[in-house]
């Protein structure tokens, strides 16, 4: 945990807006590591969200997947701040929105959701992040339209394109599938489709990332390495935002509740 002064601003972090209060004051970054139980009750609860970012009202628990984990994420601003992920993190499949929403999250303070519509083609309609830097919640919303797909658009395409826009930013994909490779899952060895995923960052926030997702034959996320990097303007200067992790399914087994 680190403390930290911070000033009257307004931050863009990491592709996400964070409002800082307009008064000096003295205020601790933390990250806050949560189980499984912990995981399940914020995918499922709406008032453990932002509204803006709730998950659908009449979403179901659904099912659990447990990942092993590296990585951690960072901001240079106000003399900069990390937070690490732990060894497990966390997927939930809930019946919400269009069809499903997946919900991957690394700590309290780091979570991602994806809305499939298609669970068979991924085909992703709405893709909410979140953050929290020193006590104060950052999320943005991107809409894909037509939906992003996760995987190949049609039979034999092996490289495809899919534009996803937020409130002041634009985030541009370009898709190819690198190959179908083996992995262990659970000490077994599992087929997988591995495609890349590059994107471009445009808008108040310029850079972007390139992940690599490793898919089974019923689009479960085997296996993820991701690297982001971001640049951000603000009233106190450029606020540079980084994230690398790996994480790998565990188990093809869910917990269930």
């Amino acid at each position: 945990m680190n403390r930290r002064w911070l000033v009257g601003a307004v931050l863009v972090v990491g592709g996400a807006t964070v409002v800082v209060a307009a008064v000096l004051f003295w205020r601790r970054d933390t990250t806050t590591v949560i189980d499984a139980a912990e995981a399940r009750a914020a995918a499922a609860t709406s008032t453990e969200t932002p509204p803006s970012v709730a998950p659908a009202t009449g979403g179901t628990a659904g099912v659990m997947y447990v990942y092993e984990t590296t990585g951690y994420e960072e901001i240079d601003a106000l003399a900069g701040a990390r937070h690490d992920y732990p060894s497990e993190t966390f997927l939930t499949v809930q019946q919400a929105g269009c069809g499903e929403v997946f919900r991957w999250q690394a700590i309290e303070e780091r979570w991602i959701t994806w809305e499939v519509c298609d669970r068979q083609a991924l085909e992703v309609s709405v893709v909410e992040s979140f953050h929290r830097w020193f006590g104060v919640d950052d999320a943005q919303r991107y809409e894909c339209t037509p939906p992003a797909s996760y995987l190949p658009p049609s039979p034999g395409a092996e490289t495809w394109t899919f534009t996803c826009q937020a409130s002041a930013r634009t985030e541009e994909t370009a898709a190819e599938v690198v190959g179908e490779e083996t992995i262990v899952i659970g000490g077994g060895e599992v087929d997988a489709l591995r495609v890349r995923f590059t994107s471009t960052l445009t808008g108040e926030s310029t850079g972007g990332s390139v992940i690599d997702r490793w898919f089974g034959d019923d689009g479960l996320l085997l296996k993820e390495v991701s690297s982001t990097a971001s640049a951000s303007r603000s009233a106190i200067g450029t606020v540079n935002y980084t994230e690398e992790y790996a994480i790998t399914l565990r188990s093809l087994e869910a917990l269930t509740p």
